[in-house]
């Protein structure tokens, strides 16, 4: 069976870090870079575009978008959340 491709938003206040990770996930097989963000806004709004598998981020940028990126997800899932 084929694998899927795994879609990635990377997210981080540094460039530098995003540009280097996406040259890295370019040389991955399966692993397809969707988007990138430098803040907690644009995170949300290309996740919202680009419905990614993963998202990479960096932590401080993770503790400012924690409460909203639970409306990304699906009700059921939301359900499971304590």
């Amino acid at each position: 069976m084929p694998r899927r491709q795994v879609r990635l938003l990377l997210v981080d206040d540094h460039r530098v870090v995003r540009l280097g990770l996406a040259a890295l996930f370019k040389t991955v097989p399966h692993f397809d870079v969707v988007g990138e963000a430098s803040t907690s806004s644009e995170a949300l709004a290309e996740a919202r575009r680009y419905l990614p598998h993963v998202a990479l981020m960096d932590v401080r940028c993770m503790t400012l978008i924690m409460a909203s990126t639970t409306t990304l997800l699906p009700a059921s899932v939301r359900a499971t959340l304590p």
